[in-house]
Formats: structure tokens, sequence, C-alpha cells
């Protein structure tokens, strides 16, 4: 038998020896390691569970669970209502001011600035509840300029639109994004 000093298993002592005992007493540790393996595996999973529920409260307390840092700009399709219906497919949304809320949203494809605003940033829905295709960020702030979807660089002195069915970016021998 064994005899419990304190909860550890290095604290365990045999009050016999396995030899006296044959192969009972081998079982018999077999199976008190096993349990006690149990034991210590079952207290790290309440730790780290405690741990991360704790984790997680402190970050919801903080507000940092609602509101991600998106950093100081935004790729993608930008929805705005000014000046007009003005979506912007392959938008790069910069950050112009942090301290006074003003950003700016240049167009990739058509080699525009579609868009200035100050104030709120985009507007992103709650693609956690929703389980359908998710909609484009729109345009959270008051608009100051605008341009409509077309081409922001002339060709031949004209800002004509000569993309078939005005749709994807201009062609290469119009104008050509380079990255940023």
């Amino acid at each position: 038998m064994w005899e419990f000093k304190s909860n550890h298993p290095e604290n365990l002592e045999p009050a016999a020896t396995l030899e006296s005992r044959g192969s009972a007493g081998i079982r018999e540790q077999f199976t008190l390691e096993v349990r006690l393996k149990r034991v210590m595996r079952y207290r790290a999973f309440v730790s780290a569970f405690v741990f991360l529920l704790a984790a997680a409260v402190h970050s919801h307390a903080a507000g940092k669970a609602s509101e991600p840092d998106l950093g100081p700009t935004f790729s993608g399709t930008v929805r705005a209502k000014y000046p007009g219906t003005n979506e912007t497919m392959k938008g790069v949304v910069v950050t112009l001011d942090k301290a006074s809320n003003t950003y700016i949203c240049y167009d990739t494809d058509l080699m525009r600035v579609s868009l200035g605003w100050t104030g709120g940033f985009l507007k992103f829905g709650n693609y956690q509840k929703e389980i359908v295709h998710p909609q484009p960020p729109e345009v959270a702030g008051t608009p100051i300029f605008g341009s409509r979807p077309g081409p922001g660089w002339s060709r031949d002195g004209k800002f004509d639109d000569r993309r078939p069915n005005a749709q994807g970016p201009l062609s290469r021998e119009h104008a050509k994004h380079r990255g940023l």
C-alpha cells in the first residue's frame, strides 16, 4: 500500500517493496500513477480555462473586443453615398489624421480619389451573426469631397470611360497602378 504525505506525487512512499508484492504491486502502482496523472491534467485544464476566461472578461471590459485595431490603412471594396452611389471596388483607405478622424479613399482600378471624409471610419456589418455573403463596409463619417465612378486619369486629354460595360480596371495603355 502507498502512504500519502501530501498531494504531490513526488512525496509518495511505498509501505512495502514491489519485489515482495509481485505483479499485484506493479498493477497497484500503475493504477495509482494513472489516477495521479489524470488529477494533474484536470488541474491544468481548469487552471487554463480560468485564465482564458479572466483574459476574455478583461478584454471585453476594456472595450477591445468590439473595436479591432485596423491600422493606418484598409484595402477592399468601400461603399459611399456621395456624390450619388459611389462604390470603390478596389479601394485603399488611408488615415490622414487620427486626431481629427480624417480619411481618404483611393481607387486603384480607376486611378482616382473617390472620397475624403471626417468623423467615423467605416461601418462594418456584424459578420459573426450573419450567414449571408458579407456586404462591403460603408463610410461612417461626413463626406468632404468625392468623385463619381470613372477614370481619374485622362487619355488624350479626355476622361472618357473606354472600359467594356464600364467595369474593371483601366487598360494598361490608359493608366497602370503599380502599388503603394
